[in-house]
């Protein structure tokens, strides 16, 4: 991952303001991904409300929200850009992807992250190490 994008992710969880302190202690690891602005998917309440719902169950683990970024397509020469805010973990690692996406246009964005990820876009292309992909609370075919 490149260095100007590490810094862009570091300034973002900085300037971030938890309400709660949300435990993470299940073994089903869950990256949200909103598939627009990172400005847009931290104020939606909605997001906030199924991280929080995701990490009270004890046998899953939501990562926090993530958002692609422009500059995470420039980072593709360095491998998937695709990663998760916090710790930077690939998404193509976790045992699910689960978008939101409240407009048509992001539709293309999800395809966007899919891309940068590794994840293969049409689900009978995944095999049994990719991620189930979950889009607007339903799986993708």
């Amino acid at each position: 991952m490149s260095r100007l994008l590490l810094e862009r992710h570091r300034r973002l969880r900085e300037a971030e303001v938890f309400l709660e302190d949300v435990p993470r202690s299940g073994s089903f690891r869950v990256a949200l991904v909103w598939p627009n602005l990172y400005f847009v998917g931290m104020s939606n309440l909605g997001f906030q409300a199924v991280y929080r719902l995701l990490n009270r169950t004890p046998t899953s683990s939501a990562s926090e929200p993530s958002s692609p970024t422009t500059r995470q397509g420039r980072a593709r020469e360095n491998g998937p850009a695709a990663r998760e805010l916090r710790n930077g973990t690939p998404l193509r690692e976790f045992d699910a992807v689960a978008f939101s996406v409240s407009f048509e246009n992001d539709y293309l964005h999800v395809l966007k992250v899919l891309r940068l990820a590794g994840i293969p876009l049409r689900a009978r292309d995944r095999g049994p190490r990719d991620p189930l992909v979950i889009l607007a609370g339903r799986r993708c075919s």
